[in-house]
C-alpha cells in the first residue's frame, strides 16, 4: 500500500506542478494577447484618419490605366510609363470595360 500511496502522491504532485507551469504562461500569452489587440486598433485608427486627410487623392493603378487610355495612349506606352507589363495593362483595361458595361 505505501508504494501506490507513494505514487499517487508523486503523480498529484506533478499534475500540480504542471497546471502551475500552464496557467503561468497563460497569464504571459494573455498580456501578449492584449498588447497585440491595442498595436492593432492604433493601426487601424491611424489608417483611418491617414484616409480621412489623404481623401481620394492618391489614384489606384487602374485608374491611373484608364486615364492613360482615355488621354489615347495605347498600351505599350502605358505599360512603359507606368514600368508594368502590357499584359497586365490589357487586363486592367478589359475588366474596365466589363465594368462599364455592366453600369450601363
Amino acid at each position: 500500500m505505501m508504494i501506490w500511496e507513494l505514487v499517487l502522491l508523486a503523480s498529484v504532485l506533478i499534475l500540480t506542478v504542471a497546471l502551475i507551469i500552464v496557467y503561468s504562461n497563460y497569464k504571459g500569452v494573455k498580456s501578449e494577447k492584449e498588447v497585440l489587440e491595442e498595436i492593432v486598433r492604433v493601426k487601424d485608427k491611424t489608417i483611418e484618419n491617414y484616409k480621412k486627410v489623404r481623401g481620394n487623392v492618391i489614384e489606384s493603378e487602374d485608374e491611373v490605366v484608364v486615364k492613360y487610355a482615355k488621354e489615347g495612349m495605347d498600351v505599350e506606352q502605358i505599360a512603359r510609363k507606368l514600368d508594368m507589363p502590357s499584359s497586365k495593362v490589357e487586363m486592367i483595361l478589359r475588366f474596365d470595360e466589363i465594368k462599364r458595361k455592366k453600369e450601363a
